[in-house]
């Protein structure tokens, strides 16, 4: 039986993509949503939330700049998780240390990368990057779950990174199925199909609009509108929700949108910009 949380969403500031939204703090919001929900319900915002400590774990492993501090866990959490198991040569492996809290789908496949040799009993394939098998495994989880919002907005999420990739790709002329994450029915299209719109029609629904929005040539403008389609996509999921987890999970979902932008607006200037659109220009669309 789900959980009424009719105060705790009443309570909770509304806003479109169009907002002003200067000095809103989503950190505390998140904070506060989670101190009035169930465990149940907690454990499930804490899967959601594990989609930026995945970021930032393969930021930091990656030596790249930045941090999403929705995620679960703090800056220097992620720094002694990747220190344990990619500790640098000139670093001493801290054995006594443990880790807190690490999601074990996500410490065993740290665990296999760290010793391939035994990577093999774990069912673990390390030939593949480890950003590829660590997003494999969080949307394959997503699509298992039983929160329904969890399922459909992950879901989704996957899908659209992985049509923005292969358009990418099919643009540069790259092979495309490496930068797929996941397979089932629309990624097998990515890879076959050669019609302009990957053969989505039917499949994927408002492929036109969003392969409008990939041939924007700004790229800022267009992550614009890419995060416009997500908003939109949020009230879809969430259209017959009011007062349950899966209401609430949309309003952090809409939170952590916002938050990205609120970043990106106090670090304004080239330098800011030139990362961005480097990113995003990336061959690896899904770190």
């Amino acid at each position: 039986m789900s959980n009424n949380y009719y105060y705790l969403v009443a309570s909770l500031p509304e806003y479109t993509p169009d907002s002003d939204t200067k000095g809103l703090n989503v950190k505390d919001l998140i904070t506060e949503i989670q101190e009035n929900i169930s465990s149940q319900d907690k454990k499930t915002v804490t899967f959601f939330l594990n989609f930026f400590d995945i970021q930032n774990i393969l930021q930091m492993i990656s030596g790249r700049e930045g941090f999403n501090i929705l995620g679960n866990y703090t800056q220097k959490d992620i720094k002694n998780i990747c220190e344990q198991y990619f500790p640098k040569q000139s670093d001493e492996k801290k054995e006594e240390e443990e880790l807190t809290c690490l999601p074990e789908y996500i410490s065993q496949i740290l665990k296999a990368y760290q010793n391939p040799a035994e990577a093999m009993e774990m069912g673990i394939n390390t030939e593949l990057p480890l950003d590829r098998t660590l997003w494999n495994r969080y949307f394959s989880l997503a699509s298992a779950s039983s929160n329904r919002f969890i399922r459909e907005w992950y879901s989704f999420e996957c899908d659209i990174r992985n049509i923005a990739a292969a358009f990418t790709c099919r643009n540069k002329g790259w092979e495309i199925a490496s930068s797929l994450i996941g397979t089932n029915e629309i990624t097998d299209m990515l890879i076959s199909s050669s019609a302009p719109d990957f053969g989505l029609k039917g499949i994927f629904d408002s492929i036109d609009s969003l392969l409008q929005i990939l041939e924007t040539q700004d790229m800022l403008g267009k992550e614009k509108k890419l995060d416009t389609f997500r908003w939109e996509k949020i009230n879809d999921i969430t259209s017959l929700d009011y007062f349950n987890i899966d209401c609430i999970l949309g309003f952090i979902a809409k939170y952590a949108i916002i938050h990205r932008w609120l970043v990106l607006e106090k670090h304004t200037g080239e330098k800011m910009f030139k990362k961005l659109i480097d990113e995003l220009t990336d061959r690896k669309l899904l770190q």
